[in-house]
């Protein structure tokens, strides 16, 4: 398997979904330019799947499903938090 870093935007918004190859590792949430990001260690020859990025400020009681935290950026005074929302089989 061939491993590669891959970089994905992510939007100031409380949810959204990003298609990467199954496996990807989640590496790093950093600022790049003024743009929340995040970087992934993947496999570029699996097939895409779908996760969900939940985003959430400081204080803000928002995460009741069971999450994984990702890292925090600042912005404009503002401090978002990532965490991917895990499947979750009941």
């Amino acid at each position: 398997m061939n491993t590669t870093v891959w970089k994905y935007p992510l939007a100031i918004e409380a949810e959204q979904t990003l298609e990467v190859p199954d496996g990807a590792n989640a590496m790093i949430v950093q600022m790049q330019e003024r743009t929340p990001c995040i970087w992934f260690a993947v496999d570029p020859d699996a097939e895409n799947i779908r996760r969900t990025i939940r985003m959430v400020g400081t204080g803000m009681a928002e995460l009741d499903e069971e999450t994984s935290y990702l890292g925090t950026v600042q912005l404009d005074g503002y401090v978002w938090h990532y965490f991917e929302v895990r499947d979750v089989i009941r």
